[in-house]
């Protein structure tokens, strides 16, 4: 009897497992450990990273190939300087003059510019006092061939001034030929005792400067000597 309720219940539980094992679904999900969940999701960090370098590649890949508004520089062609000028001639005389008393020489010629020394006061080499005041006068010879005006002066051209303007002035139109006095007045002498020398030629209402001698190249001269008494 024992055997036979142990039998009984043998097939019972067999029939039970046979159930059991027919409710069981065809395949089972898989079970994933947290080793291969960090795995599977650094895959997908790497796969995500790597598409984006790729889309950032083909990006700029495109913005190359892609026409640039940026204007290319263009070599600009040197230019020449501009032609020398000369300068304008200086228009001598009156133009709407209908007489010429006499030819008159361009501005720089000096051709017809000469001067002789005739006569002078006051000798080289006078004594005077310190600050003593005194004056010189030359008298000239137009030995050339223009005529001297007005506008002519004695111009000082080198040495000591003697507290002039350092200009002494031409009095009376002089033509070629004729003789003028110059004269230098209110000329002090220095304060310091010495030899002191000054230089004077003739200047032209042009400019142009002319002495005597040859070639025009000595000036009329004042040298004194300052001596206390």
């Amino acid at each position: 009897m024992k055997k036979t309720k142990m039998t009984i219940m043998i097939s019972i539980l067999g029939v039970l497992a046979l159930i059991l094992g027919a409710c069981k679904p065809a395949t089972q999900e898989p079970v994933f450990t947290e080793e291969d969940l960090q795995k599977q999701v650094l895959a997908t960090q790497s796969a995500r990273a790597t598409q984006f370098a790729v889309e950032t590649m083909a990006a700029q890949l495109t913005a190359l190939s892609m026409p640039t508004n940026t204007p290319v520089p263009t070599e600009v062609p040197t230019q020449a300087p501009p032609p020398t000028q000369e300068a304008p001639t200086a228009v001598v005389g009156d133009p709407t003059a209908t007489t010429v008393s006499q030819p008159v020489d361009p501005p720089g010629d000096t051709s017809c510019y000469a001067m002789e020394l005739v006569y002078e006061t006051l000798p080289s080499g006078t004594t005077m006092e310190p600050g003593e005041k005194f004056e010189k006068s030359w008298t000239v010879r137009n030995s050339g061939t223009c005529t001297w005006n007005t506008n002519f002066d004695l111009k000082l051209s080198g040495g000591e001034a003697f507290g002039s303007n350092k200009l002494g002035d031409v009095k009376e139109e002089v033509v070629p030929g004729d003789t003028t006095v110059i004269t230098l007045r209110n000329l002090v002498a220095p304060r310091t005792e010495g030899t002191y020398y000054s230089f004077w030629v003739m200047s032209s209402d042009y400019g142009d400067q002319f002495g005597y001698g040859p070639g025009g190249a000595w000036g009329l001269n004042i040298t004194i000597q300052v001596k206390k008494p």
